[in-house]
């Protein structure tokens, strides 16, 4: 097991077969959705993929799904993909207890995406401070 939180390089394309991101496909994405930013568009908000993934992926399996997944888990410079540390795991545990919605407890942790707090929740479930610190 990993503490590192970055998307493994595959994702499902529309026939289900697992296919590689290749670094062409990476650069090709980084520079689209930076053409976007500097647009003036927000590459929080689904719709900036759908228009990526139409123009730059169509016929290659890429949907606005997995071009989205690719940028949030893997490629946004702004994320952190290290190891998770003691007060993230105390946060998430805490605001999860209390029903907080994953976007609102990766709002308190810069760097985290609400996917990446989800998957996080999910390692630990239910261990106690002490159980998540040996994973």
């Amino acid at each position: 097991r990993t503490d590192n939180l970055t998307m493994t390089n595959t994702t499902t394309t529309s026939s289900s077969s697992m296919i590689n991101w290749t670094k062409a496909e990476d650069e090709i994405l980084k520079e689209a959705v930076h053409e976007r930013i500097a647009a003036g568009e927000d590459p929080s908000k689904a719709g900036l993929f759908e228009g990526i993934a139409k123009r730059y992926f169509a016929g290659t399996g890429r949907t606005a799904l997995s071009c989205r997944m690719r940028w949030k888990w893997a490629l946004d410079v702004g994320l952190v993909h290290g190891k998770w540390q003691t007060h993230e795991d105390n946060l998430i545990a805490k605001m999860a207890h209390e029903g907080f919605r994953w976007h609102h407890i990766a709002a308190k942790l810069p760097g985290r995406s609400g996917m990446m707090v989800r998957y996080r929740c999910f390692q630990f479930g239910d261990l106690s401070p002490e159980e998540r610190d040996d994973r």
